[in-house]
């Protein structure tokens, strides 16, 4: 977004929560873009969290867990503080863990980690790989925070996974 907004590029990818961020000049931009324009969606990344803890069912309950947000500058990491927003929570609220895809797996598989936020396609490998354990739950996010994400970055939009979509998992 920032190439082609300074004219360094003609056409890029990028997730739509992160150029909803230049388009509204909200950081790391510094000015609304005016010169990107999307041209189609690829397909849809949605929002992640996951634990193998049978007693996390809602966001609030990560407060003073280690949970992975994937590493800065991530479009999913940027998404990850907007979640926590919602729920009048932030990265002072839970122990942040700057971790890949790979290490977060890993992290969970070995109670390392207590959850993961992250953003992927649908099915999402990270999640495949997790759901082999038998144990994968996701934490949903409510309306309300949906609704909340979608006022804050008009980027994120309602999307359920369906059921069935994961080993052993029903929605």
């Amino acid at each position: 977004v920032i190439a082609v907004e300074a004219g360094k590029g003609e056409i890029g990818m990028v997730a739509s929560s992160a150029l909803y961020l230049g388009v509204d000049g909200k950081p790391p931009f510094k000015a609304p873009t005016k010169n990107v324009r999307v041209i189609a969606t690829l397909y849809p990344q949605p929002a992640y969290i996951m634990t193998l803890r049978s007693d996390l069912h809602k966001i609030t309950d990560l407060k003073g867990l280690r949970v992975s947000v994937t590493p800065k500058g991530y479009a999913s990491e940027q998404v990850n503080r907007v979640i926590l927003k919602t729920v009048d929570m932030s990265y002072k609220d839970i122990k942040p863990q700057y971790l890949s895809e790979l290490d977060s797996v890993a992290a969970l598989r070995d109670n390392h980690i207590d959850a993961l936020m992250g953003m992927g396609s649908v099915p999402y490998a990270v999640a495949i790989d997790l759901a082999s354990t038998g144990k994968l739950h996701f934490i949903p996010l409510s309306d309300k925070s949906v609704a909340a994400m979608h006022g804050m970055n008009k980027g994120l939009m309602p999307y359920v996974v369906k059921g069935g979509t994961y080993q052993d998992v029903s929605a």
